[in-house]
């Protein structure tokens, strides 16, 4: 059955029963792209190294050369039992971008080797095509590999079809081992922009026990852009044990422009533990815009031990006394800019 399935697409590609004259050409053609793709995968001669490698580039370049002509001969060889012949075949299909080759490739989501599987994922989205977005959520939820799994996720985000919002959510609350696919199922949520994803990736930051999740859940929160997140985000900078998640959430925190957040984000500057919190929450006052905060910013570049934190909150007095200046009466006597000690 597989055989035929190949034999159909190649049909298909080569423009179906054709003369002989145009097949002997596709014959022709077929065997070119055959042995450089042989050749580019080592396979020519396996004992000889210097053949393995020293012709890469100058085969690379004829197979690009030939263009989408190749793709015929490039998915015939996508049934090869060389793994490493597949895995280049596959390799200059998406180097061609030609898009005729999606339905084979969609054939090999269910290939028995995870390398190819894996190749596959990311050559589909590469090609963008929406034909994908089903197979691929069928791979996210029913591979048996978390890698496959998490990079099917990867993949369906950057297809930009909703029809993979719900999928994703679901992938967001199942648990993973290491935590791979609900994190690369919260980035692809970010790329679909889909509003839906705001109370799932809430109850990411705040409940989730793998801290890379909630990480993840922080930063994609704060590039979506609903204010929901404020409220979760200043609880998450105050409250999670991690530094890591308390410093994405104060840097997801500067994102919205909401006043709300100055005061977890001061408190964050001045008691924070973690120094690279202490950045993040001098980053994001600078970018809140509320020139009030100054006098503290100020402080703190006095007082931290940190110069990596005394040079944040420069930048950040420098950023807020530049709107300052542009409202009515300039910048007071008492935010006029101290010297800055690194």
């Amino acid at each position: 059955m597989r055989k035929i399935i190949w034999l159909v697409a190649i049909l298909l590609l080569t423009g179906g029963f054709g003369g002989c004259s145009g097949d002997e050409h596709s014959a022709d053609l077929n065997k070119k792209v055959r042995k450089l793709v042989y050749e580019h995968a080592g396979s020519l001669d396996p004992q000889n190294e210097n053949l393995k490698y020293r012709r890469k580039d100058i085969v690379e370049k004829e197979l690009c050369a030939i263009g989408n002509t190749a793709t015929p001969g490039l998915v015939a060889l996508l049934n090869e039992e060389n793994i490493h012949v597949r895995f280049h075949a596959i390799t200059f299909i998406g180097k061609l971008a030609d898009t005729r080759a999606v339905e084979p490739l969609i054939v090999l989501l269910k290939d028995e080797n995870y390398e190819i599987r894996l190749h596959v994922v990311y050559i589909l989205r590469k090609l963008g095509d929406k034909r994908a977005v089903e197979p691929l959520i069928q791979a996210m939820q029913n591979d048996e590999n978390e890698g496959i799994l998490a990079s099917a996720a990867y993949a369906l985000g950057g297809l930009g079809d909703k029809r993979a919002v719900e999928p994703l959510i679901l992938a967001l609350q199942k648990t993973d081992e290491y935590g791979l696919v609900r994190s690369s199922a919260a980035r692809a949520l970010v790329e679909l922009g889909d509003k839906r994803a705001i109370e799932p990736l809430i109850q990411a930051l705040l409940g989730d026990q793998d801290w890379g999740v909630q990480k993840n859940s922080a930063e994609c929160l704060g590039q979506l852009g609903d204010k929901r997140a404020v409220e979760p985000l200043m609880q998450a900078l105050q409250l999670d044990k991690e530094g890591s998640v308390r410093d994405a959430s104060a840097a997801a925190l500067g994102k919205f422009g909401d006043k709300r957040a100055i005061e977890p984000l001061l408190q964050a500057l001045q008691s924070d533990e973690k120094a690279w919190v202490c950045k993040a929450a001098a980053t994001a006052l600078g970018e809140l815009g509320d020139p009030q905060v100054i006098s503290t910013l100020e402080e703190s570049m006095r007082n931290d031990n940190d110069p990596e934190v005394r040079e944040s909150c420069n930048r950040a007095i420098e950023k807020l006394k530049a709107i300052a200046a542009t409202r009515p009466g300039g910048i007071s006597p008492a935010t006029k800019p101290e010297s800055f000690t690194p």
